[in-house]
């Protein structure tokens, strides 16, 4: 599936969290032209509960795209496993106009352990709303975790 694409847009969310003793801290998150986060995530994260992030984004034109957006965790001193984290979420699509809404849910694929990934054609739309839910498992190892968010459009031409 590699393409040359003639103009891509990244947009990288970094998130960075310390994990102690079920506990995590997050620090603040850098602004992004184009690429505003609406919700960070808390101060203080417990594990075995479940975290909401969202963020929106300005798709320059009109034109359809692939959207990439791509949820890696990872911990300095451990390896995380497959089904530690769950990663899930809501996009919310809509042009100028109101009649060109849409909503999808977004289920991401753990592609390996702690990496999430979801991609869907979007289509002539310009401004994206997105809504993750991020959910940890009750026993998660105590540590310093960091949350790489990944945001990606791709124009065939």
């Amino acid at each position: 599936m590699a393409r040359a694409p003639h103009h891509v847009l990244m947009y990288a969310l970094i998130l960075l969290s310390a994990l102690t003793v079920c506990q995590v801290r997050a620090v603040d998150i850098p602004k992004i032209p184009d690429f505003h986060v609406i919700v960070g995530l808390p101060e203080e994260m417990v594990a075995g509960s479940t975290y909401q992030t969202s963020f929106t984004y300005v798709k320059p034109n009109h034109k359809q795209a692939d959207l990439n957006i791509i949820m890696e965790i990872t911990e300095n001193q451990s390896i995380i496993g497959f089904e530690e984290f769950h990663v899930e979420g809501k996009l919310d699509t809509w042009t100028a106009h109101p009649r060109g809404h849409e909503t999808v849910e977004m289920d991401f694929t753990e592609t390996s352990g702690g990496v999430f990934q979801f991609q869907r054609l979007i289509e002539k739309v310009s401004f994206n709303f997105v809504i993750l839910r991020i959910s940890s498992v009750p026993n998660l190892i105590p540590g310093t975790y960091t949350f790489t968010l990944t945001v990606t459009l791709q124009y065939d031409n």
